[in-house]
C-alpha cells in the first residue's frame, strides 16, 4: 500500500483482484457475455478502483482531512461486503470500521450523538461506520412507535422528530470542521433479502447473520 509511503509509485495487482479476474473468466467469459476480454475488462476497472482509493487514502492523510464514511441499508443489503472491499484498498493503520449495535446502558444514560462523537476520526484518517446515527430516525423509530414514551433502548415520538434537526446540526458541524462525510444506502428488494435470510440460515458458516430479530424486522418492511 502507498498511505505512509511517498516513494511508492506502483502497485501490483492483490490476491483479491487476481481471485475476481479468475472468477469472472470462470461465470462470465463465455462468447455471448464478452468472452475473455470483458472478464479482464472488469478486473482491471476494479485494479484501478482500489489504486485511485489508496492514492486518495495517502492524499487525505498528507493534507491531514478527516473522512467519516457511512453505510446503511437494509439487512442483507450487503453493507459488509461493501466495506470489506472499501477497506482492503486502505491502509490498516488509517482507517477504523465502526460497527453500531444496540446502544449500552452508558450511552443510553446520554444523548444518542454522543457515541458518535467519541468515534469520530483524528485528522488524516478515515471512520466507516456500519449503521449510523441515522438509526434514530430507522429502526429505533420504527421499534418505537407504538407508545409515545421511549421504550428501552430505543426512542419516542418527540426524539425521533427532534432528530432530523439535530442530525442536520451534527452533519454541519463536521463539515464546516473540514470534514468530508460521504454516505451510502444500499438497496435491494424485498425477494432478495429472503433469498439471502434463507442462504445465511441454512449455511452453517453464516447462520451467526441472521437472528430472530432479522425475521421479525422483514415483518415490518411494508
Amino acid at each position: 500500500m502507498i498511505y505512509f509511503d511517498a516513494a511508492a509509485t506502483t502497485l501490483q495487482k492483490p490476491p483479491q483482484v487476481r481471485k475476481m479476474a479468475a472468477y469472472a473468466m470462470e461465470h462470465y467469459a463465455s462468447p455471448g457475455r464478452g468472452g475473455y476480454r470483458a472478464a479482464m475488462l472488469a478486473s482491471d476497472a476494479v485494479y484501478d478502483c482500489r489504486k485511485e482509493l489508496a492514492e486518495l487514502h495517502n492524499e487525505l492523510y498528507r493534507k491531514k482531512v478527516p473522512v467519516v464514511i457511512v453505510y446503511e441499508g437494509w439487512d442483507a443489503a450487503g453493507k459488509g461486503g461493501n466495506i470489506k472491499r472499501l477497506a482492503s484498498a486502505l491502509d490498516p493503520r488509517g482507517y477504523e470500521v465502526i460497527p453500531i449495535a444496540a446502544p449500552t446502558h452508558d450511552e443510553l444514560a446520554r444523548h444518542y450523538l454522543w457515541r458518535f462523537w467519541e468515534r469520530l476520526p483524528k485528522t488524516g484518517h478515515i471512520a466507516i461506520f456500519d449503521r449510523s446515527w441515522y438509526g434514530r430516525g430507522l429502526v429505533e423509530r420504527v421499534e418505537g412507535v407504538a407508545t409515545p414514551e421511549r421504550l428501552e433502548g430505543f426512542c419516542s415520538e418527540a426524539e425521533w422528530q427532534r432528530a432530523y434537526d439535530e442530525i442536520n446540526e451534527f452533519e454541519r458541524e463536521l463539515t464546516d470542521a473540514g470534514t468530508v462525510v460521504v454516505k451510502f444506502w444500499v438497496q435491494i428488494d424485498k425477494d432478495t433479502q429472503l433469498a439471502r435470510f434463507r442462504e445465511r440460515q441454512n449455511t452453517p458458516e453464516k447462520q451467526w447473520k441472521i437472528t430472530e430479530e432479522d425475521w421479525r424486522n422483514r415483518e415490518k418492511w411494508d
